[in-house]
């Protein structure tokens, strides 16, 4: 669910050399979300040869009797003290067991991928069955908005008439009849917002159908839906047309949920 990619990793010391290697690979493959990866292997000790920092071990020695002394303490200094402390022991590895690790991780990760893959692809196919039935939930509130919005001006404009049954017979009064049923019309029409819904729920339908790496487009795509399904509720203020509004909000909320789900 994030925007970008963030790679957490913890390797054994003797892959360190290779973390860039890792990153790539997991680039190579991700494009966004958290990853979280653990390499472990029973061979990453490795054969070579054990090194002693002797220098260092003296200054821990130094720094374990000053202590002692100052806080006036009788336990003893031994050397498995010493041996625990880091970088007093150190194990080397030759190439050759280097090679065989870093072999043996790049299979393990490469397959852990390929498993990943297939994982996003089964979630995929179920997010887009989701995400299409969204969009025709969306679709058809459209269709109910527009039809009410006619009968909505269609009622105003009855009950006007009736309101200036006696007016309406002079010029005057007609003219003014007139102008409120064209100032309604103008001020609840919501022809362009209807458009710009219906060409945004098919660049929706179209870029599922397509796939590939639709997160973001998805998510833009709902924003400006929300945008237009706003300016709509904000005209229309009869209450079947608002309750079809919340109920595309509602779905497009959904929508920008899921979306960060998809790559």
């Amino acid at each position: 669910n994030h925007r970008f990619l963030e790679l957490s990793s913890k390797i054994p010391p003797i892959l360190f050399e290779h973390e860039d290697d890792v990153r790539k690979i997991i680039q190579k493959n991700i494009r966004r979300g958290k990853v979280y990866l653990s390499v472990m292997s029973p061979d990453a000790v490795g054969t070579g040869k054990v090194v002693v920092n002797e220098t260092l071990a003296q200054e821990y020695y130094k720094a374990f009797k000053k202590i002692k002394k100052n806080l006036k303490l009788n336990d003893p200094i031994t050397l498995e003290n010493i041996i625990r402390l880091p970088d007093v022991m150190t194990h080397t590895s030759t190439v050759a067991e280097k090679n065989k690790i870093w072999d043996a991780a790049k299979k393990a990760i490469s397959k852990a991928l390929i498993t990943l893959d297939q994982s996003k692809k089964t979630e995929g196919k179920n997010l887009k069955a989701d995400l299409l039935k969204r969009a025709a939930l969306i679709a058809s509130c459209v269709k109910s908005i527009k039809r009410l919005s006619v009968q909505s001006v269609k009622q105003f404009n009855v009950k006007t008439k009736a309101r200036f049954a006696k007016e309406a017979k002079t010029p005057a009064g007609a003219e003014k009849m007139n102008q409120e049923m064209a100032s309604f019309a103008k001020s609840t029409d919501i022809t362009e917002e209807m458009v710009r819904l219906e060409s945004h729920i098919k660049t929706f339908q179209s870029s599922l159908k397509q796939g590939g790496e639709i997160g973001r487009k998805i998510d833009f795509i709902a924003q400006e839906m929300m945008r237009e399904t706003n300016t709509t509720g904000a005209k229309c203020g009869t209450v079947l047309i608002s309750e079809k509004v919340i109920e595309i909000k509602s779905e497009l909320e959904k929508i920008r949920e899921q979306a960060q789900n998809l790559e």
